[in-house]
């Protein structure tokens, strides 16, 4: 059939293509072999790499980028004394084996785009080396004493890792991923570190990040992407925005304080209105004002005032018109001109006033033209 004939060419020309590259390795110690963009699968690779046998000695770079790999066969490169980087991006792999064996010369490996969920131990210690870029990998806690370059920009770290386990890190690239910020502390254990790119981020810009990116990131980092990538995704007064343009409001600043001085406050006021309404009767006039605005215009209804003198020790009057023409009038201009009541002129209903009239203290000459004198001014 006539695909099992384009399959044949297809392997042949595999084939020969491999064939080419032994010679030229063999022929040219330290040649490099790429054989990118094409569909080997596993099983072509194991071919092409005779099992592991090391056959290609003098090899120092192997790309085999951009295939179909799924199977992280790391023994097909253990015999290859003289390999010093491997590019295997762009290819299945999901997962990689828990431990491996490598070359002691591997320095540069390249795993980016491979679909990874997870990095393990299998990763050389050798690596100066180390891209990991445009992965699912949320985690990276191993231990990679003489890596000096580390890539895992786009993927899903939340936070920068302990600085320990990189020691002579000198170039940090975590672009795209999930970091919401970092401080002075956390790039404290980066010693060596002296070029960062970690932008496009989901930056969360709080007053202590804000300041750090604007006074004392320039001082410590070069940041290869450059301050623009920088951008604030909250809060939403800044959203959208470079770090080094934020500005952020005292109240955001000093929330926790802004705060608890509210909730004090409130408290606070509970009790001190209490004492301020018992010290200064706030009821009584309240009560008062009630009534008074029931009843807002005096009308010849008396009994509205012999409910205040019955209920309550202090009493305001409101005077209007019709009260200054009503007879209640003359009972209480009589008390004020010192004159005599008559008990039976008064109404039974005004006690209060009848008790007052008999009450009533007597005055001498003197002290009644002194009390006449003070109403007439």
């Amino acid at each position: 059939p006539k695909s099992i004939t384009n399959s044949r060419k297809r392997t042949l020309l595999y084939r020969a293509l491999i064939a080419w590259n032994f010679y030229l390795v063999l022929m040219f110690p330290g040649w490099s072999m790429d054989i990118s963009v094409n569909l080997f699968n596993d099983q072509t690779m194991q071919e092409m790499l005779c099992y592991g046998k090391g056959v290609l000695w003098g090899l120092r770079t192997l790309v085999v980028s951009r295939h179909n790999l799924q199977s992280f066969n790391n023994h097909l490169f253990t015999k290859l004394d003289k390999l010093t980087t491997i590019n295997l991006s762009w290819n299945v792999f999901r997962s990689i084996l828990d431990r491996c064996v490598w070359p002691q010369s591997l320095s540069l490996l390249n795993l980016s785009s491979s679909h990874l969920t997870k990095a393990t131990l299998c990763l050389p210690k050798s690596l100066h080396v180390l891209d990991l870029s445009d992965n699912d990998l949320t985690l990276l806690n191993i231990e990679l004493p003489l890596l000096t370059e580390l890539y895992f920009s786009g993927n899903k770290f939340l936070s920068l890792r302990d600085g320990k386990l990189y020691l002579c890190l000198e170039v940090l690239s975590i672009r795209n991923n999930s970091l919401c910020s970092f401080s002075c502390d956390d790039l404290e254990g980066y010693n060596k570190l002296r070029v960062l790119e970690a932008g496009t981020n989901t930056f969360v810009c709080s007053c202590d990040f804000v300041a750090f990116m604007q006074d004392d990131m320039g001082h410590l980092l070069t940041l290869l992407d450059g301050s623009g990538a920088y951008v604030c995704e909250s809060p939403d007064a800044v959203r959208g925005m470079p770090i080094v343009d934020a500005r952020l409001s005292v109240f955001e600043c000093h929330a926790t304080l802004f705060l608890s001085l509210l909730c004090t406050s409130i408290l606070m006021v509970f009790p001190v209105s209490g004492c301020l309404c018992y010290n200064c009767d706030a009821l009584w006039y309240l009560k008062i004002t009630w009534v008074w605005l029931r009843r807002p215009v005096l009308k010849r209804d008396d009994r509205w005032l012999r409910c205040l003198c019955n209920q309550y020790h202090r009493t305001l009057f409101v005077l209007s018109q019709n009260f200054v023409r009503s007879y209640w009038c003359g009972y209480e201009a009589a008390l004020k001109l010192l004159e005599p009541i008559a008990k039976e002129t008064i109404p039974k209903r005004f006690h209060k006033l009848l008790k007052v009239s008999i009450q009533r203290p007597e005055f001498s000459a003197l002290s009644l033209r002194l009390f006449l004198s003070d109403l007439t001014t």
